[in-house]
């Protein structure tokens, strides 16, 4: 080969790379809520128009996807909705109910590509394209975080490097209490809801029982306003002997006792139970000291470890 065509070659192969990495390129913007950051390889651009990778949006939105080769089908699951599709088709399925894009799913390099048309909104999700600026933009809902003092005490800003979080803990609530404000979550069309609560139950010796009822109402009525929601449930938190000491009719045992029925609760729902008291026991099952300063409210340290229990679930 001479030197001339040598150089022809060259030339023709950076030509060819330098296009490839243009079409999986591109500004893209991820939004909880405001500006989350700068990413790529989120669309590929057919023909002038983007076409979106589903397994990487997916992915940043926290959404499920299980793939049927032998059918050649898609499904895509966030909270309760289900959406459902098929490889070279236009029509698709959100809990069984068809739609329609503008063009078809595609496989292109062993990636899924879908158009915008995508029912992102069915799943509260905020998809735009820009295309003087190439610039693919994707809003998301916010994180919430629903409880009593003990939430409302969570610097999440000192803990989480995210903007769209928001905390809805107010000191004093009981379960009963925070059912009367969940329009305060719905509202807000949250894409993740952080759920503690039961603390100022067990304070008030409030009936198990009534406690459960109140929950399954608080998940249902977000589920039902919110289907596109992640719900995740968190454990009461153990108390000290301090505060058994000021409560006798308050126990470990009955905190012990809720936090498994919180547990049932999130299998039945199909929802994350996270079991942040048992990193704050000691030995004897209890509240330890150093993590608590009246035996009831936590201190710096204890929001330490419940942030970086949770920190995968919050980014």
């Amino acid at each position: 080969m001479t030197r001339w065509k040598r150089s022809r070659f060259v030339l023709s192969v950076l030509i060819i790379l330098a296009i490839s990495v243009d079409l999986f390129s591109g500004n893209f913007n991820f939004e909880p809520g405001s500006s989350y950051g700068i990413s790529s390889k989120a669309y590929v651009l057919r023909s002038g128009k983007p076409m979106l990778l589903l397994r990487n949006i997916c992915s940043m939105i926290d959404a499920n996807i299980v793939w049927d080769k032998k059918n050649k089908e898609i499904l895509c699951t966030k909270g309760i909705i289900e959406i459902k599709l098929s490889i070279g088709s236009k029509n698709i399925y959100v809990n069984g109910k068809q739609k329609s894009m503008d063009s078809e799913v595609v496989i292109s390099n062993g990636k899924t590509l879908v158009p915008l048309s995508f029912p992102w909104k069915d799943m509260n999700i905020g998809v735009s394209w820009n295309g003087n600026k190439k610039l693919l933009s994707i809003n998301k809902g916010p994180i919430i975080f629903f409880g009593d003092s003990i939430t409302e005490g969570f610097k999440l800003k000192k803990y989480f490097s995210l903007s769209g979080l928001i905390n809805k803990g107010v000191s004093g609530n009981t379960t009963a209490d925070a059912l009367k404000r969940v329009n305060e979550i719905i509202t807000k069309k949250p894409d993740k809801v952080f759920i503690m609560l039961g603390t100022n139950d067990i304070w008030g010796v409030i009936d198990t029982k009534v406690t459960i009822d109140n929950y399954n109402d608080i998940i249902t009525k977000i589920r039902t306003a919110c289907p596109y929601a992640d719900i995740v449930i968190q454990s009461v938190l153990p108390m000290g002997l301090s505060a058994f000491k000021r409560n006798p009719l308050a126990s470990s045992k009955s905190i012990d006792g809720l936090n498994l029925r919180l547990k049932d609760i999130a299998k039945d729902y199909d929802l994350k139970f996270v079991d942040i008291g048992i990193l704050l026991k000691d030995k004897n099952g209890n509240m330890d000291a150093k993590y608590t300063s009246d035996g009831v409210h936590i201190k710096s340290n204890a929001y330490s470890i419940w942030s970086e229990k949770i920190k995968k679930m919050v980014h």
